[in-house]
């Protein structure tokens, strides 16, 4: 019986925290989208953690870096190179994640070659 409340207080507090970023979007201008990107991310995250969901991974680290996009846009950084650096960057992560798990070798290989051309992106958007 005190799962299924915990989970009822879980579920009320998530709607509580939706209608406060909802009121200070809609009636005082701040965007805080970013904060529900890297949530739903974590959640992802700790589903694989807990869980050893493979698939998992996937939208946690997507979810993951599409929040810090939206803040690195908050602070003013290229959304252009951010997205794009987004789509090897990612995989890279996943790989790495899944080399450590089956220490396959051309899981580490993939990861490298990922990681290589994501930073080019980031290098290109700092300089």
């Amino acid at each position: 019986m005190t799962d299924n409340k915990n989970n009822n207080l879980f579920i009320v507090l998530i709607f509580v925290i939706m209608g406060v970023f909802y009121l200070l979007e809609r009636y005082f201008g701040i965007e805080l989208n970013f904060i529900v990107w890297i949530f739903l991310g974590g959640a992802f995250l700790l589903l694989y953690k807990t869980k050893r969901k493979m698939w998992a991974l996937i939208p946690a680290f997507y979810l993951l870096y599409w929040g810090i996009i939206n803040l690195s846009v908050f602070f003013g950084a290229d959304r252009a190179n951010m997205i794009l650096s987004m789509f090897f960057i990612v995989p890279s992560v996943i790989f790495l994640v899944m080399y450590f798990r089956n220490k396959k070798k051309y899981m580490l290989a993939c990861s490298t070659v990922f990681m290589c051309v994501g930073l080019v992106f980031i290098i290109k958007m700092i300089l």
